[in-house]
């Protein structure tokens, strides 16, 4: 008895898990898409996490943009974008690139990201 409820439970759940897998699917690469495709210099508003990307808006633009950087020891940069960078840092990355500078205090710090994970 307790496996047909538990069974009737699970499948009448499969609909609501395949239609949010399929959201996250099509959410993260359009996101990503106006990032990588949009030229950005300009001072941080506010930087968060989410979608296990780091989102962030630049003062005086309305859109938030997501990019998942790599954080590499060798680099120099193996501070967490997130935590690391706040409010009023400055940020340049060029369109379709893969290099993100923070410009914090007068020293700039390299971030390389990827294209995130389907």
């Amino acid at each position: 008895m307790k496996y047909l409820e538990m069974r009737s439970a699970l499948l009448s759940k499969l609909p609501l898990v395949y239609l949010e897998r399929r959201y996250q699917k099509k959410a993260k690469p359009a996101s990503f898409r106006i990032f990588n495709k949009h030229t950005l210099y300009g001072q941080l508003a506010h930087v968060d996490v989410r979608n296990k990307g780091v989102i962030f808006q630049l003062t005086g633009d309305k859109k938030e943009y997501i990019f998942y950087p790599v954080y590499d020891k060798d680099s120099g940069t193996d501070q967490l974008f997130h935590h690391f960078a706040t409010a009023g840092d400055r940020i340049i990355k060029l369109a379709h690139s893969n290099i993100l500078i923070l410009r914090k205090q007068g020293t700039n710090y390299i971030y390389t990201f990827r294209k995130p994970m389907y």
